[in-house]
């Protein structure tokens, strides 16, 4: 699929997109709240609980997009696709977030250097430049979880990845080498 087939296909279900904002926003919310009114331990059960929902509703977008349903439907759907596809999701999701977090932390500790220099200018100008560097991470980031989650979506319906991935990146993304993998037929 092409970026522009990409877009007509969510353009052409945008109510239903939309609707789905509301709802994860609107959950987003509630936990927020829990996390604000529950103290220590609602601050656990607001993450663990926004943890499973960020990952049972992982392919609620695509879904949406691809597939001619509605928003509860399609989020029974992105969890039986997860439960297909459980290892693979988690271990993509985290390896995306700890590659782009393992950058900003280099970013960071570089301006944090530039203390050491003595320099005022010099730190304002790092600190700038980091701040422009933690937006373009999480563009990127953002790009390619969508990106991932696309093509896990691909591989959760059809049993193989998109022919742009080289063969076995996500059927692997779950199992060390020369061990079993898990999949859709073999779970």
């Amino acid at each position: 699929m092409t970026v522009r087939e990409g877009l007509a296909a969510a353009t052409s279900h945008l109510g239903s997109i939309l609707a789905w904002a509301v709802i994860a926003a609107t959950v987003g919310l509630i936990l927020h709240m829990i996390e604000d009114r529950a103290g220590f331990l609602g601050q656990i059960a607001a993450s663990i609980i926004g943890g499973v929902w960020s990952l049972v509703t992982l392919f609620v977008v695509p879904v949406l997009a691809f597939e001619d349903k509605g928003v509860f439907s399609a989020m029974k759907e992105s969890l039986e696709l997860f439960k297909k596809t459980w290892g693979e999701s988690v271990v993509g999701t985290i390896s995306i977030s700890l590659i782009f977090a393992a950058i900003g932390v280099v970013g960071l500790l570089l301006v944090l250097g530039t203390l050491f220099i003595g320099s005022t200018t010099l730190f304002f100008i790092a600190f700038a430049l980091f701040i422009v560097l933690i937006a373009i991470l999480a563009i990127l980031a953002s790009a390619m979880q969508g990106i991932f989650t696309v093509a896990l979506y691909t591989y959760a319906k059809t049993g193989s990845a998109p022919g742009i991935m080289p063969p076995g990146v996500i059927e692997s993304a779950f199992a060390p080498s020369g061990r079993q993998q898990f999949g859709p037929g073999n779970i």
